[in-house]
């Protein structure tokens, strides 16, 4: 297989179905291999079922052998959730942002590890014959004190202990070496297998079953027998995190399966959060560990996967639609941006204006009199006096006192009093505050009561503050970095959902509540997401300190 270098030194081994690189315009499924399986062999009952391929149409298909298996390297120590970021890494150096996962038994692990640690990218997962908790103490010690030792002994591993994994993973026994057809013998094909005799050769296929044992007799050694098996065993598990993966997981798990219980897939079912599309489904597995490798069963697998994947791509498309309908209700119901000043204003102004032209007439009329212009025929005081003027010995000259004369504009007469100009002046702004404060008052009190009367929100400063929040927040990095942290159990961590868990906590609020509703979640969220800043705000602090 070609392999993939990353920025960090590592080589990834990896295949793609059905281009060399994959497209852009078909989901990907990424493909995570069981113990000591390689995944571009455990997968082939998957990859040339034209019926779940589509022919090469429906899906990209990427295969990723983690540390341990096939030929990755560059790690010499090493946990699955160095495993989980190199196989994120590698996704997105072949330009795969989001993808389904299909992880068998231990590879179900990593897929775990990788969906808490990339939420938003991770679609959907598929778990065959998984567990979320650590192995038992009696799978330990038969892994350190009966397999490992048995599998050592001799370099291939001698042929009776790959014979007894066979019959675990399989659920057939091999054929002894001498028959016809035997992987440890001739491997001949055998069209028909006689009535009754169910083999691994039968089961699986002699060519699927000489890749496997082929791929078997390479795990030897430090780092491809007794390096993986310490990183198996000493997986504290994941159940307590799984609560915060939001994405859609079907669990297919053999009915007697005796490598991993039945119940181990309960466990995991139990430990999600609800989701219609999250479901356990308990198979005839025909007693194999690995069901997807067996012919018989792999079939109606392939057809259960292909329809919960089509599910999960409908349920996305819809999802859009409703979040599609959900922004254009918002943005009817939001007041579209204006220019000037506001309707209320301008009314405003303009009632001030014309109340306190009003009120101010007394000043236009005091002034017109103070300053205009007036032409006209007065009489002397002395003319005024007549004839008794004679009798007073003053002579009548009432003829000549008679004139006419034009006084210019602001000259007065001593018979006129003055015109009080500060007055009229004064009197015009006090009607010019009168009718503002009026005006507003009476605006102020008409506006609360349309409020009030129409039910008007007055919340919309609110709203648009916490769209704009939730549209900044950083739920997924988040989210990343405190699955990322070691001892999760003593950081009593704060649990983040991922940002497709926020959108849809959001959506039913506003389904339930409406708007008001809408924004009691959204204050909800955002308090989760400073709790977690200030949580991992603190880690930091302490491993500084430390």
């Amino acid at each position: 297989m070609p392999r993939l270098k990353l920025s960090n030194g590592v080589l990834l081994s990896y295949f793609s179905f059905p281009d060399p690189l994959p497209s852009p315009t078909r989901p990907t499924i990424l493909l995570l291999s069981a113990f000591f399986q390689r995944v571009d062999v455990q997968f082939i009952p998957q990859v040339q079922d034209t019926n779940l391929t589509g022919n090469g149409q429906a899906f990209n298909f990427i295969g990723i052998d983690v540390h341990g298996h096939g030929e990755t390297s560059g790690r010499e120590e090493w946990g699955y959730m160095d495993n989980a970021k190199d196989v994120a890494d590698g996704l997105s150096l072949l330009g795969v942002d989001k993808f389904f996962i299909m992880a068998a038994s231990h590879g179900g692990i990593t897929a775990q590890e990788l969906s808490l640690l990339c939420p938003s990218r991770v679609r959907g997962i598929i778990l065959i014959g998984s567990t979320c908790r650590p192995y038992s103490s009696q799978f330990r010690t038969h892994m350190r004190d009966v397999f490992v030792p048995v599998w050592s002994s001799s370099d291939p591993p001698p042929d009776s202990a790959l014979a007894r994994s066979i019959q675990s993973t399989l659920g057939a026994p091999p054929k002894r070496p001498e028959e016809l057809g035997s992987v440890f013998g001739d491997r001949a094909p055998i069209d028909h297998q006689p009535h009754g005799t169910r083999t691994a050769e039968s089961a699986v296929g002699i060519e699927l079953l000489s890749k496997i044992v082929d791929n078997w007799r390479t795990h030897t050694g430090e780092m491809k027998l007794h390096k993986p098996v310490d990183v198996l065993l000493g997986w504290e598990g994941c159940e307590a995190r799984l609560r915060s993966v939001a994405t859609p997981v079907l669990i297919i798990h053999g009915e007697d399966d005796s490598t991993i219980l039945f119940e181990c897939a309960e466990h995991i079912l139990s430990a999600l959060p609800d989701n219609k599309l999250t479901r356990v489904v308990k198979m005839n597995g025909k007693g194999a560990h690995l069901v997807n490798e067996v012919a018989e069963v792999a079939i109606e697998l392939n057809e259960m996967v292909k329809s919960w994947l089509d599910e999960c791509i409908q349920a996305t498309i819809h999802k859009r639609q409703r979040q599609r309908l959900f922004v254009e209700r918002y943005e009817r119901r939001s007041p579209q941006p204006r220019t000037g000043l506001p309707p209320v204003a301008k009314y405003v102004c303009g009632a001030a204006f014309v109340l306190s032209m009003s009120l101010a007439i007394p000043f236009f009329y005091a002034k017109s009199r103070a300053l205009g212009p007036k032409v006209g025929v007065h009489i002397s005081r002395n003319a005024a006096l007549g004839p008794g003027a004679a009798l007073l010995g003053r002579s009548p000259r009432l003829s000549s006192q008679l004139s006419h004369s034009t006084r210019k504009v602001g000259q007065m007469t001593r018979d006129e009093p003055p015109a009080d100009t500060l007055g009229a002046i004064r009197h015009a702004f006090k009607a010019l505050g009168v009718a503002t404060l009026a005006v507003g008052a009476t605006t102020g009190v008409g506006v609360v009561g349309v409020m009030v009367g129409l039910g008007s929100p007055p919340y919309v400063g609110e709203f648009h503050t916490l769209m704009r929040s939730l549209v900044h927040s950083s739920f997924p990095e988040l989210h990343a970095t405190l699955h990322s942290v070691p001892n999760t159990a003593a950081q009593g961590r704060v649990e983040v959902w991922d940002k497709e868990q926020v959108e849809k906590a959001l959506e039913e609020a506003y389904a339930k509540g409406g708007v008001r509703a809408w924004m009691s979640e959204a204050r909800r969220q955002l308090e989760r997401e400073r709790a977690a800043a200030q949580r991992v705000a603190e880690w930091q602090g302490q491993n500084r300190s430390g």
